[in-house]
């Protein structure tokens, strides 16, 4: 039997954590990082990083002496489709509630359009190291940022940071 294993060292304090906490099984934290107020999610997590009251998805891997301010998030909601005859998730069909709006998707009623299978995709954020990244951005999942760059306040960033870079806005775009 395959038994996976937590090490925890030893004078280590959980202040303000939920009855049950979330990780991925490659789960990963180095020393001396500081995790507060994460909703009950652990992240894999570099050595002298700090994050605090953040809601990123538990595949989230933060890398070494990076500084996270408050109130960073991942972008969430579902998938809109841009290519079916409409952006509702009415075309969508979720496996476990066999639709979103039955009564509208009755075969006998309308049966002009194919649904869609609903895909939940659960892409990692993945934070380089020695990044900096301020008060309330908006992350999109399955985005890079990279080594040493910086994320200004209040933006939104949807696409890869580079190395380096300054980025800032709505969207977030490189400024330096």
């Amino acid at each position: 039997m395959n038994r996976k294993k937590v090490f925890l060292q030893r004078n280590l304090k959980f202040n303000n954590v939920e009855p049950v906490l979330t990780f991925e099984s490659n789960l990963e934290i180095e020393p001396y990082t500081q995790q507060v107020e994460l909703g009950g999610v652990l992240l894999s997590m570099g050595t002298s990083s700090y994050i605090k009251k953040c809601v990123l998805p538990p595949n989230t891997k933060i890398g070494r002496f990076c500084s996270i301010a408050r109130n960073v998030r991942a972008i969430t909601g579902g998938r809109h489709p841009q290519e079916r005859f409409t952006t509702s998730p009415i075309s969508l069909a979720n496996p476990t509630e066999k639709g979103i709006f039955p009564t509208v998707l009755n075969p006998e009623l309308h049966n002009d359009f194919q649904q869609v299978a609903w895909r939940e995709e659960r892409l990692p954020i993945i934070i380089g190291n020695d990044v900096w990244i301020g008060q309330d951005v908006l992350l999109k999942p399955g985005i890079h940022i990279g080594d040493g760059a910086i994320i200004a306040q209040r933006a939104v960033v949807t696409k890869d940071v580079p190395p380096y870079a300054i980025v800032a806005g709505v969207p977030a775009t490189v400024r330096k």
